[in-house]
């Protein structure tokens, strides 16, 4: 059943239909009312957005003449459906207030998820561009009529219509992929939390919402639309719209999957703030949280710790950034895109990773989705030395000795290229048995290892998950693992992330052999 929405802290209210007052900026107190939100790109600076100088005056009227186009137009659409209200967030967050920012940010899925509609400026790589636009000399012509014989056994002519059309045309799968708006990393749960959005185009708009997508040339679906991706977390984002009732119990693992799939989505998209990386995916958070449970932890979820921490570069190198507030262990730590382990067991094995204890996370209802400080975890889990070295060997195909690969986060200098290296096993005098990391060529030859070309010496693989599976006619196992480095921190056990590992048809035996401990990540 769809409910009249509760109004967002402040809107654009553009008066009622048939009357001839400016827009104003309208502060709600909670009162219920249908409202568009738009979805746009800034595209660089804004001239004229709610400030703490403007934000009187525009309660009284806003400088309609010197908003951006993309305003304009959204207000003009509005007055059209005749619906009064429109949020926008230049014009409804006090830019230059880091306080209200805060607030209103962690409240921005909300803001999309109630809008009666939403209207999406996909080709419209600026404010200033316009979403409104004709339509000259965008068709070719009417479609032409022909008389042919279809079937060779008729005995006359039927008459059919021939139109041409350019296969650089657009569609809606093609500007969903390539537009800037589909670049940026807000606008991905302004879409995935919208239940209706109005797409604007350069040719035409679209329609979608959770049952449908359609163009207003009357396209039928197939390839020219987007793929329905993410349909177990659609519906529990959509469930009182579609009447529908999730099975948690039963679909907790679909969510999952989908959410490991939009975070990697998320992850290829860029933001003007690095320091937005938390608050511009918590929407998405906190919609699918009652199916998940248990706590969020910057990106990840404590009833599925496991699956969180496989995450690697999906180029080349996922670089930490600091300035992200974003714990190591975390795939919000990077500005690059990254992928999931795509093996998910589920059920709990005696070699999973299992976390005793959680730090720096809120356990505010909405705070605990947004901009975090620092954050640790105390683990407990199967460990093994690793040695990262710049030595190459000659032995990839040397089933018999390799173990696996490595996917180092980052390169160990400027100008090496030693981010994926294939793990081998060791008996170091020091060290005892241990791996370690090596460029390894094509070849079949034995190894020696020379410790001169040792780059660290003191890193530990931690065994995230591993399993065996016996079938009838063929036996297969695997393993993963994160790579971890010791940082100093007070006399206490602490490591931070570098690196995520895989082993080919390991033995569990050999996982037994490995030693538990407890350890803290930051």
């Amino acid at each position: 059943m769809n409910k009249v929405p509760e109004l967002p802290t402040r809107v654009v209210d553009i008066g009622l239909p048939d009357t001839k007052s400016l827009p104003r900026v309208f502060i709600s107190h909670g009162a219920k009312a249908d409202y568009i939100a738009l979805s746009h790109c800034w595209g660089g600076r804004i001239e004229s957005v709610l400030t703490s100088k403007t934000y009187h005056d525009y309660q009284q009227a806003l400088p309609i003449s010197e908003i951006s186009a993309n305003f304009k137009d959204t207000l003009r659409i509005a007055r059209e459906l005749g619906i009064q209200y429109v949020w926008i967030d230049s014009l409804c967050i006090i830019q230059d207030s880091k306080e209200d920012w805060e607030i209103e940010s962690s409240r921005m899925g909300a803001v999309y998820r109630n809008a009666t509609l939403t209207v999406s400026a996909l080709v419209s790589a600026k404010s200033t561009v316009g979403i409104l636009k004709t339509n000259e000399n965008r068709f070719p012509g009417a479609p032409k009529s022909a008389k042919v014989r279809i079937y060779e056994d008729s005995s006359k002519d039927e008459e059919v219509e021939v139109d041409w059309k350019s296969q650089e045309e657009e569609n809606l799968r093609r500007i969903m992929n390539e537009s800037v708006l589909t670049s940026r990393g807000w606008t991905l749960q302004e879409y995935i939390l919208s239940p209706r959005n109005l797409l604007y185009g350069e040719r035409q708009i679209y329609w979608r919402c959770p049952s449908m997508m359609i163009s207003a040339d009357a396209t039928p679906e197939g390839n020219q639309f987007p793929d329905y991706k993410f349909q177990k977390a659609s519906q529990v984002i959509y469930s009182d719209i579609l009447a529908v009732t999730p099975e948690i119990e039963s679909d907790v693992k679909a969510v999952l999957e989908d959410y490991y799939e939009l975070a990697e989505t998320y992850s290829a998209r860029q933001l003007t703030y690095g320091s937005d990386k938390h608050a511009a995916f918590s929407g998405i958070a906190q919609m699918i949280h009652p199916s998940i449970g248990g706590q969020y932890l910057a990106g990840l979820w404590t009833v599925d710790f496991k699956h969180g921490l496989l995450w690697y570069a999906e180029m080349a190198s996922c670089g930490h950034v600091k300035s992200h507030g974003a714990p190591s262990w975390s795939w919000m730590v990077t500005d690059a895109s990254v992928l999931f382990s795509s093996i998910r067991i589920f059920e709990t094995t005696p070699f999973d990773v299992k976390i005793l204890e959680y730090n720096g996370i809120s356990q505010d209802a909405v705070k605990q989705f947004g901009q975090i400080e620092s954050a640790s975890v105390v683990v407990e889990g199967l460990t093994m030395p690793l040695i990262r070295s710049k030595q190459h060997v000659r032995a990839r195909d040397r089933d018999d000795l390799v173990l696996g690969n490595v996917h180092y986060d980052e390169p160990s200098s400027a100008d090496d290229d030693d981010r994926r290296n294939s793990i081998f096993s060791i008996d170091d005098q020091v060290l005892g048995q241990a791996l370690i990391s090596l460029h390894a060529d094509p070849g079949t030859e034995d190894i020696d290892i020379d410790s001169n070309l040792f780059l660290e010496d003191n890193l530990l693989v931690l065994l995230v998950q591993a399993d065996e599976n016996v079938d009838n006619e063929m036996e297969t196992s695997f393993g993963e693992g994160i790579v971890l480095r010791p940082v100093k921190h007070g006399v206490e056990d602490v490591y931070e992330r570098m690196g995520y590992v895989t082993f080919w048809m390991p033995s569990m035996d050999y996982f037994r052999g490995w030693g538990s401990r407890s350890l803290k990540m930051i």
